[in-house]
């Protein structure tokens, strides 16, 4: 799992195609197999519902190493998972993907791939060849401590929220079938039991990161976006109906696969490639399987 800059949708555990299938997920359940764009506007910000406190800094790393955390890295990495980059000492410790390399060994590994797996996601713009020289040097030193003698601030932890249900209204039709019914549960894990259609992907969009079962996430109204990637390119665009979930109903569908939310001028990437669809068993109130929290609005 990975860190949902404003840019990532913490994962259960590659670039968008410039054309899509459209698939709105509408109240109805209908699908638009229109072919429509998707754009890659910038979205570094904050989250919805994140404090207003002053994030952690970096106090003891080269200068060209801290410039690139807070250009490309800091947005996710203030915390565990997916990886805190905030010292020397985070730097220097075993990987949790490989306890044979350090962390910063995997990070240079990371930033220099050309594949979907390079950090930081697409869209993000990647690492130019002096900032990955710089880190790699200063890595393969060692990644002694330094003194740049100006602390790099970080935004606030967007997980770092209370529990609410922020609509403020839930779905009380129990198991009635619906597409708008039980937002934030597991929906693959009860439709493939023979109840309800059967969908490739299925989750809930909500406003903050810590929100209940069965409370209502972001209205169509909002005209957020879920965009969804295949292994294979194909891209499908997904509405949110007025209880926040979205889903996908395909015969086929490649795994893995990468997504984002798309929001105003904003955006929430996932940052590792996931083989279920079923986003909310790990997109829960609290999180698991690394997952931080829920799928909410960049």
């Amino acid at each position: 799992m990975a860190g949902f800059i404003t840019l990532t949708l913490a994962a259960c555990g590659g670039g968008a195609t410039s054309s899509s299938n459209q698939v709105s997920a509408s109240d109805s359940g209908g699908t638009d197999a229109s072919n429509g764009g998707t754009s890659s506007t910038a979205g570094v910000g904050g989250m919805a519902g994140a404090t207003a406190t002053a994030g952690a800094s970096t106090t003891d790393l080269p200068c060209e190493v801290q410039a690139l955390l807070a250009n490309k890295c800091l947005s996710c990495h203030q915390v565990d998972p997916p990886a805190k980059l905030l010292s020397s000492a985070d730097f220097r410790r075993a990987s949790k993907l490989d306890a044979a390399k350090s962390v910063g060994q995997v990070a240079v590994e990371r930033v220099s791939l050309t594949t979907n797996l390079r950090m930081p996601p697409a869209p993000l713009a990647a690492a130019t060849a002096t900032e990955i020289a710089a880190l790699s040097a200063w890595v393969d030193g060692g990644a002694l401590a330094a003194s740049c003698g100006q602390p790099v601030a970080t935004a606030p932890d967007p997980y770092d929220t209370p529990v609410v249900c922020t609509s403020m209204t839930n779905w009380t039709g129990g198991n009635r079938e619906s597409p708008q019914m039980r937002p934030g549960g597991a929906c693959i894990s009860c439709h493939q039991r023979g109840e309800g259609p059967t969908f490739a992907l299925a989750g809930t969009l909500f406003p903050t990161a810590h929100e209940p079962d069965d409370c209502n996430g972001v209205s169509s109204a909002a005209s957020a976006q879920v965009i969804v990637t295949e292994a294979n390119g194909t891209a499908h665009t997904l509405a949110v109906n007025q209880a926040g979930n979205f889903y996908l109903e395909a015969r086929s569908f490649a795994f893995p696969y990468q997504a984002k939310v798309v929001y105003q001028d904003r955006e929430r990437v996932m940052v590792e490639a996931q083989s279920s669809g079923d986003c909310n068993d790990c997109h829960t109130q609290d999180g698991r399987n690394r997952a931080p929290g829920r799928i909410f609005l960049p």
